[in-house]
């Protein structure tokens, strides 16, 4: 289950295990597993556990009588603690006795076992994909005004970390003092995090260091940046380079003819450098090919981009 799923009819069992790379979902869920519990009960039936000393600690916190007509709420935020064989089976029996509480676990540490992961819900904290994160903006910041293209942009400047979205946000409603935040703004206001990884995954296609850009690759797979986005940076970047081999301009002048940053220009030229200009020329086909061939039906984006991707990895 998604964290991002959590409700009071969608809740199965009264184990879980809160797991994933995006604080922003990890953080989600606890509050809402926080607002199970009425807060004039919560000094009582609310216990969060920030450092274990054995899993007696978890025992004693779910099996506590509680005076109030409410379930307790069992929290271990403590992600490092690995429990003993012994332990282990004495979680098991745990989870599986919960009748009037709730168990959270955060990490896997905890839950490591075939038996246990069966024991505990898991709940997803990974961050999402970015077409999954533009569907449910709208929800998780009401008062936050966003055209969707912007959204779109500023999921990818962010590689999809829910928690630096949600950073951008506050300080883009600021910004905005309440107006509807565009894609200009998100361009002029947020820092392109995968741009750089670009410029690097670029520079190791020139060096041939395959290795390098495979690295480059799986981190933009493992952080959910769209497959289109990244071909579409892949094209912007190559065109920027052709630009920049094929132009007698200095930087400064280039800057000012196209409108790209002046350190932009020159890390372009830097890696133009690399190749010969009709080499330059044969990538920008295959990748504006690439991108036709997924906007035209033809092929899906990770289809595309896996085959543009390795057309050059190979040649």
């Amino acid at each position: 289950m998604k964290a991002v799923s959590l409700g009071k009819d969608t809740l199965e069992g009264r184990a879980f295990l809160v797991e994933g790379d995006d604080l922003f979902w990890t953080e989600y869920a606890l509050r809402f597993f926080i607002g199970l519990v009425p807060p004039e009960y919560a000094e009582l039936n609310l216990k969060i556990i920030d450092q274990l000393n054995s899993v007696d600690d978890i025992a004693d916190a779910t099996q506590t009588f509680s005076m109030f007509p409410a379930d307790t709420v069992v929290i271990v935020r403590d992600t490092s603690y690995k429990p003993s064989e012994k332990e282990k089976a004495r979680l098991l029996e745990i989870a599986g006795g919960l009748e009037e509480a709730y168990l959270i676990v955060c990490g896997k540490n905890l839950v490591s076992t075939p038996a246990l992961k069966k024991a505990f819900t898991q709940i997803d904290a990974s961050r999402m994909k970015p077409n999954e994160l533009q569907a449910i903006l709208p929800r998780l910041f009401p008062d936050i005004k966003i055209h969707p293209a912007a959204a779109y942009t500023l999921i990818n400047f962010c590689g999809s970390n829910m928690a630096a979205i949600s950073n951008e946000l506050i300080k883009l409603k600021a910004y905005k003092n309440g107006g509807t935040i565009t894609e200009s703004d998100i361009k002029l206001m947020v820092s392109d995090n995968a741009e750089n990884e670009i410029y690097e995954l670029t520079n190791a296609l020139a060096l041939r260091n395959n290795a390098r850009a495979y690295e480059i690759l799986d981190r933009f797979v493992s952080r959910n940046v769209a497959y289109a986005y990244m071909l579409a940076a892949l094209c912007g970047q190559y065109r920027r380079m052709l630009y920049a081999a094929l132009s007698p301009l200095s930087d400064a002048e280039l800057s000012a003819a196209t409108g790209v940053n002046e350190y932009a220009v020159k890390k372009a030229r830097e890696a133009a450098s690399k190749y010969t200009k009709a080499r330059l020329k044969d990538i920008l086909d295959t990748l504006t090919a690439a991108e036709f061939n997924f906007k035209s039906g033809v092929m899906s984006e990770e289809t595309a981009f896996k085959t543009a991707v390795n057309k050059l990895l190979i040649n």
